[in-house]
């Protein structure tokens, strides 16, 4: 159900943002997702031995049923968790009708774990979700991304735009080109790769971890000791907390920081 409506919910939007660009001769608008999810597929082990025989409104019917998402009906369970506001919820709102006493048992099973703490709040839709999809005989193949190929679809006043299948990086070339922007020379002008520039200047590097909290990479030359929190875009320097421009990050078992940070270590007496 979630899956539906936050499909249409983007269609709506990108429907918004080409009206806008349609009126323009200055705006791209490109639709690209950077990863599958679900692997969604128009049939399931329940649907082996009939998928020739079985007729469409077998799958359209349970989801055009499905009001809430699997969200909202266990908010309202968990406000009234009774038998009748459960088999009212599950038929009346969530297109399992008539509901089977495997289904009831199985969510009934599921909410009591979450009313007694062994389960996690928030995940009554991870019952929910298949039991509609068997319903509806739809198929996942995964829980989390999928490595398939995925949409590409853009529009430019001017049909300037690649097509068919592209590697994603194209992408990024393609957008830094309209932009005229070089990503290349900004990530050289503002930042650093802190291992090598540590080397260069004669720091000391260290990278520090602890539990329940951000990754600090730590640097520490003649003025002074500065640590910087990754994915965060600030130092601490001399007891003191400053703003930075850039957040610190980390690619592939390397960091990059803020050439401010160097900027700092270098002024003994600033």
């Amino acid at each position: 159900m979630a899956y539906l409506a936050e499909t249409r919910a983007f269609d709506q939007a990108v429907g918004t943002a080409l009206d806008f660009a349609r009126k323009r001769n200055d705006t791209v608008v490109v639709v690209v997702p950077d990863h599958g999810c679900g692997g969604l597929s128009l049939g399931s082990p329940q649907t082996n031995e009939n998928y020739d025989r079985r007729p469409l409104v077998e799958t359209l019917a349970p989801l055009k049923a499905a009001r809430l998402s699997g969200h909202e009906i266990e908010k309202r369970l968990l406000a009234d968790p009774s038998p009748q506001a459960l088999r009212t919820l599950l038929q009346e709102q969530y297109g399992l009708k008539p509901l089977s006493p495997k289904e009831e048992e199985i969510t009934r099973n599921a909410l009591g774990e979450i009313l007694e703490g062994k389960r996690r709040r928030g995940t009554l839709d991870q019952v929910l979700g298949p039991l509609l999809s068997a319903r509806a005989g739809l198929g996942w193949t995964s829980n989390g991304h999928t490595g398939g190929d995925v949409l590409l679809a853009i529009y430019h006043p001017s049909q300037d735009r690649p097509c068919g299948v592209v590697d994603n990086t194209a992408i990024n070339r393609y957008l830094q080109r309209l932009m005229a922007v070089d990503l290349d020379a900004l990530t050289r002008q503002h930042f650093a790769e802190a291992s090598s520039q540590c080397e260069l200047n004669g720091l000391s590097l260290q990278i520090r971890q602890c539990p329940g909290q951000a990754e600090q990479v730590i640097l520490t030359g003649p003025a002074g000791t500065a640590s910087c929190p990754v994915g965060k875009r600030l130092v601490r320097f001399r007891g003191l907390s400053r703003p930075l421009s850039l957040p610190t990050l980390r690619s592939g078992g390397r960091y990059y920081l803020d050439t401010q940070v160097f900027q700092l270590l270098g002024k003994p007496g600033g």
